[in-house]
């Protein structure tokens, strides 16, 4: 770097770094198990998942060819080993899985609709109130 450079510091970006690392931190505490997935029965698990299906699952039901580049499991662990490491997995891009596959995860159900605006996801809660009216 030339003697003259000055570099400044991005204060707001210093901020979101810092706030990016206390989350990860807490998260880890939260949720311990989320260490697993840097062992190595887990990474060559997610290897495997992407050389069977090697593209994202959602993408390619549109009819999108899209690289998948996250295992995913289909069915919550919330920390039960034997489910993390045996349960069923999906392929998906970091696109779909940031969006889609968290958002049913938080909700518990999948929010999309079909042609005639219907939830599709025997789970959302339109469809259990109907199913529980008839």
């Amino acid at each position: 770097m030339e003697p003259w450079t000055v570099r400044h510091r991005n204060p707001v970006a210093d901020k979101m770094s810092d706030r990016r690392r206390d989350a990860d931190r807490r998260r880890r505490r939260e949720k311990p198990w989320r260490n697993w997935y840097e062992r190595a029965a887990w990474l060559r698990r997610r290897a495997a998942q992407l050389v069977k299906q090697p593209l994202c699952e959602r993408c390619l039901a549109e009819g999108r060819v899209v690289p998948a580049t996250i295992a995913h499991h289909v069915e919550r662990h919330e920390g039960d080993w034997d489910k993390f490491i045996n349960g069923e997995l999906a392929s998906s891009c970091k696109t779909c899985h940031d969006s889609i596959e968290q958002r049913i995860e938080a909700l518990g159900y999948d929010p999309g609709v079909d042609t005639a605006g219907r939830p599709v996801d025997p789970n959302h809660p339109w469809n259990q109130t109907r199913s529980e009216t008839s």
